[in-house]
């Protein structure tokens, strides 16, 4: 296909492929499905039946059941990157292409996008970063060779993450960013978002650190609604830019060809939504809380009943900030491919998803690829018509509606709708504020319960303490009583001694006087001899 070609006469359909997720643990089951037609065919079962019904068949590109994720990328994630089983182009060949992840919550549609894990390589993201820096490399080696398809390749490739909330934008790899919107004047830059960050990339643990930083910055918060993620859009965004020199036939001097290519993969909230009344669910949630899937489904409901091609310019892509940066991926200049995801056992949830996504078969888009000078032409263009519109809006011609009564009418809905938009913004920062003094409430308590903790064991500590100290004065109490008793038996034993010591002083002296009266009685005797 040359560069540039308009795909108007033949376009191609956007692909819609289903993947059922295994059954979780202890979640109920309501009915029942079949996978048959060599797996392009659903067929839902009722509770209680045995058998689903022609009106409860639904067809689809392909089937996955989920044994894994290697089936998904070789099957559906590779053509896009590469080329499909018809030679169409792909990614890594100037064409813009997306992966829109679509269904119910609790359906997989995250886990399918961004894989089973932080560190987990499965999932649509982590896959297509892989398969696009292998494509990368099998072309460097290619120029590397001497390849006449790839002589004098090379690249960049540039990153942008976004998340949609409430109809505020954030910048997932810079979160600190403010008044981020949608630029219509660059749509084509980028994802056509003012003061967007995007980051260049060299290699693909780069790429993918970027993803997961990213990906830890989405919103996390609950409010009287719910999880705040089941109603946020994410948008990863890589951007290719190749140069390629070619010598022409009849010339020395080599021509540089230049190839723009985005590849742009969406987790859309839960599809619960749009099965509700609009109106009853504004005035339930408020106007911009579900405002993102509520005009996704307009806008595929009308996309889908659109049969004459000229007039897609009519439909209208700005009804949110979402919708706005879908006028490429639907109906438009990409290759788009809609993954499904549905439980194993919901009946009613999954009939009507599947009725749904029947819808964006229906939907034509003409991919082209996207050389230097078609892009240039592109918004060329595009600055021209918005340009005309500028001079229209100036000159008093704001729209087809020509009736000031229902104009002012239009207007007073607008002033009242900003007047609850902004009541909605207060009583947002209001829950907000509650949440974080629940989390201070919950820190608090945490800490409270950590110092009672302290004090039991410091108390336990105590008791053990006053024990040992018991012991030490039972021990000193019997060294005391062990020392009396050797001290009587001291004193009893010196009493003892005194006395013989004094006995024996009296038999002495006994002996003395003895011995004196038989001297005197030896002296008598001699005197009278």
């Amino acid at each position: 296909m040359e560069a540039g070609t308009n795909l108007i006469s033949l376009g191609q359909p956007v692909a819609n492929v289903v993947r059922i997720r295994p059954v979780l643990p202890n979640e109920t089951r309501s009915g029942d499905l079949r996978v048959t037609d060599g797996q392009k065919k659903i067929v839902l079962i009722e509770p209680g039946k045995l058998q689903g019904t022609p009106e409860d068949e639904y067809s689809v590109d392909h089937c996955f059941v989920d044994n894994g994720f290697d089936e998904i990328y070789e099957r559906s994630l590779v053509p896009l990157i590469l080329r499909d089983e018809t030679g169409f182009p792909g990614f890594m060949d100037g064409v813009n292409c997306t992966v829109l992840a679509f269904g119910n919550d609790n359906a997989g549609k995250t886990f399918t996008v961004e894989g089973s894990g932080p560190a987990a390589k499965d999932g649509v993201i982590p896959s297509v970063i892989a398969g696009i820096y292998e494509a990368i490399r099998e072309k460097l080696a290619d120029a590397q060779r001497g390849s006449k398809k790839s002589k004098g390749w090379r690249h960049k490739l540039s990153l942008q993450y976004i998340e949609l909330v409430d109809e505020k934008i954030n910048d997932l790899l810079n979160p600190l960013k403010i008044e981020l919107d949608v630029d219509e004047m660059g749509i084509n830059e980028g994802l056509g978002i003012r003061n967007l960050t995007r980051k260049w990339v060299d290699t693909e643990d780069e790429l993918y650190h970027h993803f997961r930083v990213g990906q830890a910055s989405r919103t996390s918060f609950r409010t009287e609604f719910g999880p705040m993620s089941e109603r946020a859009v994410s948008i990863f965004a890589v951007e290719l830019h190749q140069v390629v020199s070619r010598v022409q036939q009849g010339s020395k001097v080599p021509v540089e060809e230049h190839l723009f290519s985005r590849f742009c993969i969406i987790d859309t909230p839960g599809a619960d939504k749009v099965a509700e009344d609009p109106t009853t669910l504004r005035i339930r949630e408020g106007p911009t809380l579900n405002n993102s899937i509520i005009a996704f489904g307009q806008l595929v409901r009308t996309l889908a009943q659109s049969s004459d091609i000229r007039n897609s310019d009519l439909i209208d892509f700005k009804q949110s900030k979402f919708t706005a940066l879908l006028q490429d991926i639907l109906g438009g200049n990409a290759r788009t491919l809609v993954v499904t995801t549905i439980p194993p056992a919901d009946f009613k949830g999954n009939s009507f998803v599947l009725e749904f996504a029947q819808l964006f078969s229906r939907i034509r888009n003409f991919p082209v690829v996207n050389d230097g000078r078609a892009v240039a032409l592109l918004r060329q263009y595009n600055n021209k018509l918005y340009l005309l519109q500028q001079q229209l809006l100036a000159a008093g011609f704001g729209g087809l509606d020509v009736d000031d009564r229902l104009t002012n009418h239009l207007l007073e809905i607008h002033s009242l709708e900003k007047k609850i938009i902004e009541d909605e913004k207060v009583r947002l920062a209001l829950l907000e504020e509650r949440e974080q003094l629940r989390d201070k409430i919950g820190q608090l308590n945490a800490r409270m319960n950590q110092l009672l903790a302290e004090k039991g064991q410091l108390q336990q500590d105590r008791i053990i303490s006053e024990e040992e100290k018991l012991k030490v004065s039972k021990v000193l109490v019997d060294l005391q009583i062990e020392n009396t008793s050797l001290l009587e038996k001291a004193v009893d034993k010196e009493f003892q001694l005194e006395n013989r010591m004094l006995q024996q002083e009296n038999d002495i002296m006994e002996l003395e006087m003895t011995s004196q009266a038989k001297q005197k009685r030896i002296e008598q005797l001699l005197l009278r001899l």
